[in-house]
């Protein structure tokens, strides 16, 4: 376990973003984030990556997503609208959006 941490910690530390699709990537087949999921992201953070949420689902699809693994109170984006809007979960401010 010690080891897998260490690994884990080194890999992770060589990113600053981690950028997740939600639907296929970070739900698995029952369209859910796994505890083992939500561990390593709760990891990266406190690592100092920023991690995002991109998805083509509008920003209130999205937000039960990120508030389920902690980006509303760890920190992290969500980039909806397949890009055309980006908020700061934690603080609820549009970053960017092109109407």
């Amino acid at each position: 376990y010690n080891a897998d941490r260490l690994i884990f910690r080194e890999v992770i530390m060589k990113f600053k973003a981690l950028v997740l699709d939600i639907d296929g990537t970070l739900n698995n087949s029952k369209k859910e984030v796994s505890p083992k999921t939500k561990k390593a992201i709760t990891a990266a953070i406190n690592n100092g990556v920023t991690v995002v949420l991109a998805s083509g689902r509008p920003t209130c699809g999205v937000m039960p997503v990120a508030k389920e693994i902690g980006l509303d109170k760890l920190g992290g984006y969500i980039l909806s609208f397949n890009g055309g809007k980006i908020t700061n979960c934690k603080t609820g401010e549009i970053i960017y959006e092109k109407v």
